[in-house]
């Protein structure tokens, strides 16, 4: 069973709620946009979120960050540069 889960907030917006933080995945189906983008440690996590969505990585837009705490931006270097 992974360690996070998966709640829609309203379409298109889901939040995933990982060890120390909760991130955003805001897509319409095929593009998507993470906000917060978790720790280092979570992003096998975080990838497995995605794919349960049905969403591919690399379909990733953008990454959005609500402030530079690494249980919020720990992913964000690591999504901006493999998923340009």
């Amino acid at each position: 069973m992974p360690d996070f889960s998966l709640n829609q907030a309203i379409p298109g917006v889901w939040q995933v709620r990982l060890p120390w933080v909760v991130a955003y995945i805001l897509t319409n189906g095929k593009e998507w946009t993470l906000v917060d983008s978790g720790t280092r440690g979570d992003r096998i996590r975080l990838l497995q979120a995605v794919r349960a969505l049905k969403l591919m990585p690399h379909d990733c837009h953008s990454v959005l960050l609500t402030h530079g705490h690494c249980d919020h931006s720990g992913n964000a270097a690591f999504f901006a540069a493999r998923y340009k």
